[in-house]
């Protein structure tokens, strides 16, 4: 008999189908109808949302539409769909919206079609962006402002060089190299070493700079939180446990799977980064028991300074919870991969949903910039 995850599954990417179905056929308020249902619903596949995409009259109604979504997946398909077929106009405002989205799937995408647009509008952003606790929003960040070719801008990324990421480092040291057409020497990622060197010899050039003919960092941009997707998930004993009873103090809960070796390497970074602390929640979700969702991948890079890992361990006793996650907690947070490490502020709001390794560096730094946040 099959699993009740996998039939519930069935039923609902079916009956999302049928609605697809029932779009080229209906009627245009019957369709609108149908487009709302279908936009409310976490499991559209890929499929689905690009017919759905077809029943609107033209790219930017559908865009608008599909970003009221509550659902980050909407959000993320919309501006792949649309890239190249809008104006910058049109785009710049929901692009500036999507890089200080909590999905950093979606902010990284975002981030990366604004950066093409070179314009003063994406200065505030890529401020902000640059002082972000994920490594990976610093690092295209200062790649997007190298496209500027503007020296003023160098005391944006003097920081940069004491950054605990080293690509970042190598990226801010290259902007500088390129803006002032001083040779720093350095030439490989993997010369850590050099780096270091480097990194001393640009700190002493800014020590001799007159910094008033520099421009100051602006402000930090503000973020805003959206309520966490509702989800309960079960325990080992086969009870239920409701998001809503971790209100109070930070959750971080990481997605993974029990075979797949870069989830183990996250859970050891997570739980590195909160072993002595008490005003965190953190919950491994195993995912292993929806097979359909779950795929595992095998990454080929450094990952956020993560460069090594062990062979898949035996079964481990974590010093936290692990719970199983189901098809419901699956279509919301939008898991089709592992590791995801979700961040959950005590007031029940989602703030960060990272795919992929994150190190306990990066982990202590968004939640402690939680207190930041209004």
């Amino acid at each position: 008999m099959l699993p009740k995850t996998r039939i519930r599954r069935f039923v609902l990417v079916v009956g999302v189908t049928v609605c697809m179905l029932l779009l080229l056929a209906a009627g245009p308020l019957r369709r609108e109808t149908l487009r709302v249902y279908v936009l409310s619903r976490p499991g559209a596949t890929p499929a689905a949302m690009r017919s759905l995409a077809m029943s609107f009259d033209d790219d930017e109604q559908m865009l608008a539409a599909f970003w009221r979504s509550s659902f980050m997946s909407h959000r993320l398909f919309a501006l792949e769909h649309v890239a190249g077929s809008l104006s910058d106009e049109v785009l710049r405002p929901y692009l500036l919206e999507a890089v200080l989205d909590a999905d950093s799937d979606l902010a990284m995408h975002a981030l990366h079609m604004l950066c093409r647009v070179n314009t003063t509008d994406n200065l505030p952003v890529l401020a902000t962006l640059l002082r972000d606790p994920d490594p990976q929003l610093r690092w295209r960040a200062c790649l997007g402002l190298a496209t500027r070719a503007d020296l003023r801008f160098a005391g944006w990324l003097i920081p940069l060089l004491d950054d605990p990421s080293q690509q970042v480092r190598m990226a801010a040291m290259g902007t500088l190299q390129r803006w002032s057409g001083i040779d720093d020497g350095v030439i490989s990622q993997s010369l850590a070493a050099e780096t270091e060197i480097a990194g001393r010899e640009w700190l002493h050039w800014w020590s001799q700079q007159h910094h008033a003919d520099f421009l100051p960092l602006p402000p930090l941009l503000p973020r805003h939180p959206s309520p966490a997707p509702a989800a309960t998930f079960m325990d080992a004993d086969g009870r239920r446990h409701a998001l809503r009873d971790y209100r109070g103090k930070p959750l971080v809960l990481v997605f993974w799977g029990e075979k797949e070796i870069w989830s183990h390497q996250q859970l050891i970074e997570a739980r590195a980064a909160l072993l002595d602390r008490t005003d965190v929640h953190l919950i491994a979700m195993n995912v292993d028991t929806v097979p359909a969702i779950y795929a595992g991948h095998e990454a080929d890079s450094m990952v956020d300074g993560v460069s090594s890992l062990p062979p898949v361990p035996a079964k481990i006793n974590w010093s936290f919870p692990e719970m199983s996650a189901d098809i419901e907690g699956i279509l919301a947070y939008r898991i089709s991969d592992t590791p995801v490490t979700v961040i959950i502020d005590e007031q029940g709001r989602l703030t960060r949903r990272l795919s992929g390794i994150y190190s306990a560096a990066s982990i202590r730094a968004m939640i402690d910039s939680l207190s930041s946040q209004p």
